[in-house]
């Protein structure tokens, strides 16, 4: 079961130098943020389930998680890494299950603020579905 949590001011102060958010300018990205909900999970936690609904793009801020492919095949991602972003791009529904590898936080943002960002920032909605296709090879 998730638990909010205030995001560390580091979180904030370093996520525009992330390789998918530096792809935003300045307004953008405070949209983003303005938007954005600290989460912690406990070993074992869901943050996605293959074939739901997903309202979030996750982003890693401690610990890790386990991306879990139907082919049985496992990716354990850590800090740093971005999940939800096959179905908050619109690509599909998720396509795994993610997730909590031991205790893991995550900043998540809300679908309809990453699809607003992506239609008006093109790069961006590139740079998303690139870490979504860079994955899995069903597109």
């Amino acid at each position: 079961m998730a638990i909010a949590l205030t995001i560390p001011p580091k979180a904030v102060a370093n996520i525009g130098a992330h390789p998918l958010f530096a792809t935003l300018p300045a307004d953008g990205l405070d949209r983003l943020l303005s938007s954005a909900e600290g989460h912690r999970y406990a070993l074992g936690d869901f943050l996605i389930q293959r074939d739901e609904f997903n309202p979030y793009l996750f982003l890693i801020t401690a610990g890790g998680v386990e991306v879990r492919f139907e082919s049985g095949e496992k990716v354990g991602l850590g800090i740093g890494a971005v999940v939800g972003e096959i179905s908050v791009s619109g690509m599909s529904f998720p396509v795994a299950d993610v997730v909590a590898a031991g205790d893991a936080s995550a900043i998540r943002f809300p679908i309809e603020t990453v699809t607003d960002l992506v239609v008006a920032y093109p790069d961006f909605g590139e740079a998303l579905r690139a870490i979504g296709t860079s994955r899995t090879n069903i597109f």
